[in-house]
């Protein structure tokens, strides 16, 4: 009987032990960057990440994210989202990960003050009270 208990703990144990793996990072940016090294840091901080992350054979999902700090501006920058049987099929980043929109905005790598154009305050004229004269009879004084 007691062969049936240790087969019965080893497989609850073999089944509780498959994992999701959640890793987050934060690329701190300094005024030398570009969106595009900050990009190619991340794709390989997540390659490797992801690489070891599905060296552990109970690791069956992997979340990463990736977000980048610029004078206090945090903004995502990558985002994966993987299983392993995705990830054995195609090991690249470019084909798992999410590239969210508005980053490059918002760390502050769209900023020229030379390409700013400035439009002048345009005072909007009323075309009703424009039209009216004294004459006509809804003509308030």
């Amino acid at each position: 009987m007691r062969p049936l208990i240790l087969g019965t703990a080893l497989l609850l144990s073999t089944i509780t032990s498959a994992q999701a793996a959640t890793k987050q990072f934060t690329q701190h940016i300094d005024s030398s960057s570009s969106f595009e090294n900050l990009i190619q840091q991340a794709e390989a901080i997540a390659q490797s990440t992801a690489s070891a992350a599905f060296s552990d054979p109970n690791t069956t999902e992997i979340t990463i994210n990736i977000t980048g700090e610029q004078s206090g501006q945090i903004a995502p920058i990558l985002l994966l989202n993987v299983s392993r049987a995705e990830w054995q099929g195609q090991q690249t980043i470019q084909r798992w990960a999410k590239y969210p929109g508005g980053a490059k905005q918002l760390l502050g790598f769209n900023r020229s003050n030379s390409n700013r154009t400035v439009t002048p305050f345009v005072t909007a004229s009323n075309p009703i009270r424009d039209g009216l004269n004294e004459r006509e009879a809804n003509f308030f004084k």
